[in-house]
């Protein structure tokens, strides 16, 4: 993909009109159409068998048709939110689709990657400015998303991709937390998740993969897979020591890979860490 078409998905996904992306907003529910629809232009297969139409009726204007195959529908449930003064049952969304593999012995195999499509909508205010936009937090992983699916629909792998934007996550990593308790396909299939969180700042030639150290890595053999890939590029750094059990705020343990890699799926997350606009409404594209 072009850094233009990565820059617009970031742009749209992170603009004041979508107030930030809350769970259970309506901001939230038009990010989660227009990924669905950028999947469908992409030519990517639904996920889902079917889907919560109502959805597709509640925002108008989506391009291509909304499809409700790409939308797996459920209320998150927070206490935290509750006791934070917001809703404590609100209604949102997984979006996920599918390039199948080319290998007749290997296609019912899928590796996932994973993103969070929500932000942290209207909330404390700060010079002026009260939408929390995430827009490396985390529209800048939900735009790498489509490039790498515009990627493997053009070269499909051996191994089916599923490509999922997980909603809920900063409510407490509830989106994909509902997809392994209901997963789109069983996760005996699921081989490995490749997670991403913030990966539009910092350093432009580094990054951290967590997941990579004892006691939080899952498989030795991604690990190395990983590392081997990024050596092959000759033009990245990707640090596998960020995760340590002594960082601060256990930074492995916040993000949508974690509730697969607890159903013992080989798990990994990349990111460029964190910055001062973090979680702040100054995370603008």
């Amino acid at each position: 993909a072009d850094t233009a078409s990565v820059m617009r998905d970031i742009r749209v996904l992170a603009s004041d009109a979508l107030e930030g992306r809350g769970t259970g907003t309506p901001g939230n529910d038009s990010a989660a159409v227009y990924i669905a629809g950028r999947f469908a232009q992409l030519g990517l297969a639904p996920a889902f068998t079917s889907g919560d139409g109502r959805l597709c009726a509640s925002v108008s204007g989506s391009t291509p048709r909304c499809d409700a195959r790409f939308i797996q529908s459920f209320v998150a449930r927070s206490v935290a939110a509750m006791h934070a003064g917001l809703p404590a049952e609100m209604p949102t969304q997984n979006i996920a689709a599918i390039v199948r593999g080319t290998d007749p012995a290997l296609r019912d195999e899928y590796v996932v990657f994973s993103s969070h499509q929500d932000a942290n909508g209207v909330r404390v205010t700060l010079e002026g400015d009260s939408v929390h936009a995430g827009a490396d937090d985390n529209a800048t992983v939900s735009a790498a998303l489509l490039a790498a699916a515009r990627a493997f629909v053009r070269q499909p792998g051996r191994r089916s991709v599923l490509f999922i934007n997980h909603g809920a996550e900063e409510r407490g990593l509830l989106g994909s937390r509902y997809h392994v308790a209901h997963p789109v396909v069983p996760l005996a299939q699921m081989v490995a998740v490749l997670n991403g969180d913030m990966i539009g700042r910092n350093h432009p030639d580094s990054a951290s993969l967590l997941g990579a150290q004892p006691p939080h890595r899952s498989s030795s053999d991604l690990v190395a897979m990983a590392l081997r890939a990024n050596e092959l590029t000759g033009r990245f750094a990707l640090d596998s020591l960020w995760d340590r059990p002594a960082h601060p705020e256990g930074w492995f343990f916040r993000s949508d890979h974690v509730p697969y890699a607890r159903q013992n799926i080989p798990s990994l997350m990349y990111s460029t860490n964190l910055h001062d606009d973090y979680h702040t409404p100054r995370d603008n594209p």
